[in-house]
């Protein structure tokens, strides 16, 4: 009766009354019996991909199913699924899936045999594999569709409508291939596996396998009541794959993974779903599901500690959803580009929040609702040296933390964990539990911790997945050593527990500082050696060599150069001059103060040799300057030694090229002006050109300042086309020892005058 009606409708229905190839569909039973006898008694053919679904395969299902005329298909010989064109497809056939390569048809026993392949070992890792927080994809196959609260006998598509390959949504096949109607092509349910999953957030879920009306037979390979792992086989499709659907229980929150769009192949094991579940806590936090960060609620430099920090948390906790917020739009902005053209430049870290972003990483300028959401509060915002005041120049401006602690306390209407990220003057933490006890809500307590961070720019995101130590700082009381170990649960997901520490919550708070203090201080004694090796003769690279092997001092961080810089040394030890003087220990206060006198000195004193060199004047001479970060591998121009020389030079009324291939131009122009009051941003560009690489910022200049140590200044110049465009004589100054002995002696072949931060003249 159907096939009846399909021959009286064909003429007229669209769109098969338009067949665009000129093939009529099947309008009468000889036609189709015709076709009959070809799907009966030929497998299908690589190129004939239309024939592999085809519904009337399920009568006779020997074509596929048999060695019988089926593995004739299975050749390097045309039409075969071995020649180049299905090579192409399936790339690496051999170290791929198991099969006999040397073997006839490759070992497989029929044409069904080599559709039901599988991966070699290894092949398609099982992503996450203890984790059952996170859902991975069942089948190798293209997303086609999320669909959300479904009701009772609602109806949605699973896939392309109609159901079937043979015509696409607007018409027929251009092909034409097999002549088939796609209205009398039904789909089916072939297999129900109810899964009750471990995690209490998912409970019982479903996954259901679907096929046209007589293909794609399932086979079921678990059994009732077996216990399963991640990744192990379910079972499997036979003479063609169809599509499957995963279902979820009312109120499961599952957030998709943003790398496979809809449209887009997912790999067998893959993590597609994030299961994810909001509480909203009273009294004693139970668990840990949200993080907050506040970042840069100032306009400078928010982002270097909380942006790696957090991607990372993301991507080695995927089951805890992680949200940056920011009051500055465009850092926000920034973040989300689609490009990723991060607002800040540090290696690694466009990898991870590629893999995190849109998952269970999130970034917002919606402040608010970030906190109202949040378990765990991140306040990690600028803490700049005060300006102006009591403790000028020297203790930290904490007005952005009490700002932000000010707003989670008016915001906040559950339990909250909020932990110092940013680095503090000690007891800074009892200030902000005053505010935040004060301004509470009812039933409303907030925990309040230090958790330091102690990443080098430039290797932060190595230090955060191989971190020395975590430490985490909180008060002595139940409710604070409880606080304590929900964090180091979150810590735990990857960082050995022997590495975790804690301690009391003030002693967290001076760690950060004197641990900085320690490493500055480290520098500025090599950078005074530096100047003894530089009147004597001596090498310091040889010195710092010698004195590392002492087990008791250790080789790490005696590497001279023109001066420290960054958003932390300076500004960390200031902090604990002011300190130790309003503790009234005016010693330490004079102690701490010589650390940061060393490296002005030692800045001062590289220019001036400078100077000194050009025959004690570089009025109008050309000065190029290569690198303006404060280090290699960073962005960040916060007291950069380069601003300080570059400052110098106009003052002596020299002409400035620079080049550095991370700091954005707008940010070397915003530190000079800056740096250089006395003179006006016109002033400042009229003397200062910035170059797009390193040899146009040496073209017809009289010396090179090596300020930074960028891996392609000592690996990347081509000295002689250096030198060939400099002015005679050409003078290198090395304030970053990337000059060895021999490379030093090579330049001076050349015809350079060489002197290097360190060595006596002529070394």
């Amino acid at each position: 009766m159907v096939f009846h009606q399909m021959f009286e409708q064909v003429p007229t229905k669209p769109p098969y009354n338009n067949d665009p190839t000129g093939k009529p569909q099947i309008r009468n039973y000889m036609k189709m019996l015709s076709l009959f006898d070809c799907i009966l008694t030929e497998a299908p053919e690589y190129e004939d991909n239309d024939l592999v679904g085809f519904p009337i395969n399920a009568i006779l299902d020997w074509p596929m199913g048999t060695p019988a005329d089926s593995r004739y298909v299975l050749t390097t010989e045309d039409p075969g699924w071995f020649v180049p064109s299905a090579s192409s497809a399936l790339p690496n056939f051999d170290s791929t899936f198991i099969c006999s390569p040397t073997a006839p048809y490759k070992g497989f026993q029929s044409w069904d045999d080599f559709f039901t392949r599988r991966f070699l070992p290894g092949l398609r890792p099982v992503v996450f594999p203890d984790d059952d927080n996170i859902i991975n994809s069942a089948c190798e196959s293209t997303a086609y569709a999320i669909a959300r609260d479904i009701k009772l006998r609602d109806e949605f598509w699973l896939k392309k409508s109609p159901f079937m390959g043979f015509i696409n949504p607007d018409g027929p096949d251009p092909g034409a291939p097999n002549l088939s109607q796609g209205f009398i092509t039904q789909v089916a349910v072939r297999a129900l596996v109810f899964i009750e999953v471990d995690n209490p957030k998912i409970g019982l879920m479903c996954f259901m396998a679907i096929g046209m009306a007589e293909v794609s037979t399932c086979e079921i390979g678990v059994s009732e009541g077996q216990r399963i792992k991640k990744g192990e086989e379910l079972g499997m499709f036979h003479f063609g794959g169809s599509t499957h659907c995963l279902m979820f229980r009312p109120g499961v929150e599952v957030n998709f993974n943003p790398d496979f769009p809809l449209g887009e192949m997912v790999p067998l094991s893959a993590a597609v779903a994030t299961c994810t579940e909001k509480i909203v806590l009273l009294g004693v936090l139970k668990a840990i599901t949200e993080f907050l960060f506040l970042l840069g609620q100032s306009a400078v430099g928010a982002g270097y500690v909380g942006g790696p920090t957090c991607a990372v948390i993301a991507l080695k906790c995927p089951h805890i959803q992680v949200t940056i917020v920011d009051l500055n739009k465009s850092r926000i902005d920034a973040w989300n580009t689609p490009d990723f053209k991060l607002p800040i430049y540090e290696p690694g870290l466009e990898d991870v929040v590629r893999q995190c972003r849109g998952r269970n990483l999130f970034f917002s300028t919606d402040v608010d609702k970030g906190i109202q959401e949040a378990d765990l509060i991140f306040v990690s915002v600028n803490t700049p040296t005060k300006k102006s005041g009591v403790g000028a120049g020297f203790a930290a401006d904490l007005k952005y933390v009490e700002s932000a602690t000010r707003q989670i306390a008016a915001v906040a209407t559950s339990s909250k964990i909020v932990v110092e990220k940013s680095t503090v003057p000690c007891r800074t933490a009892e200030s902000m539990r005053t505010i935040l006890e004060a301004n509470s809500k009812p039933n409303c307590r907030f925990d309040i911790l230090s958790n330091p961070e102690f990443l080098a720019e430039g290797t932060a995101i190595n230090d955060l997945f191989k971190p020395d130590r975590v430490l985490i700082g909180s008060l002595q009381t139940e409710e604070g050593k409880e606080a304590c170990e929900k964090l180091k649960e979150v810590y735990a997901n990857w960082v050995d527990p022997t590495r975790i520490l804690t301690v009391g919550l003030w002693s967290s708070e001076l760690t950060k500082l004197a641990a900085n203090a320690m490493l500055a201080q480290r520098i500025s004694s090599i950078n005074a050696l530096s100047a003894i090796c530089e009147a004597t003769g001596a090498n310091i690279d040889e010195v710092a060599y010698s004195i590392g092997f002492d087990s008791r001092i250790g080789p790490k961080f005696l590497k001279a150069s023109v001066g420290f810089g960054g958003s932390c040394f300076q500004k960390d030890i200031l902090n604990l001059v002011y300190l130790s003087e309003s503790l009234h220990l005016k010693e330490v206060a004079e102690y701490w103060r010589q650390v940061v006198e060393m490296n002005e000195y030692q800045k001062r004193r590289f220019s001036k040799r400078v100077v000194d060199t050009l025959f004690n004047t570089i009025t109008g001479k050309n000065i190029a300057v290569l690198g303006f970060a404060f280090k290699a591998d960073t962005g960040d121009t916060r007291e950069s030694a380069s601003i300080t020389l570059i400052r110098d030079f106009l003052k002596e009324r020299a002409n400035v090229s620079i080049y550095d291939p991370q700091v954005p131009h707008e940010q070397i122009w915003q530190d000079l002006e800056e740096a250089c009051g006395d003179m006006g941003i016109e002033e400042i560009k009229s003397s200062v050109t910035l170059r797009p690489t390193a040899l146009d910022a040496t073209q017809g200049a009289d010396a090179l300042v090596i300020a930074t140590e960028w891996k392609e200044f000592r690996e990347g110049i081509d000295w002689q086309t250096v030198y060939d465009g400099m002015n005679k004589p050409a003078f290198v100054f090395d304030g970053r020892l990337i000059l060895g002995l021999e490379e030093a002696e090579r330049l001076r072949r050349i015809g350079f005058k060489v002197t290097v931060i360190g060595r006596g003249n002529g070394m």
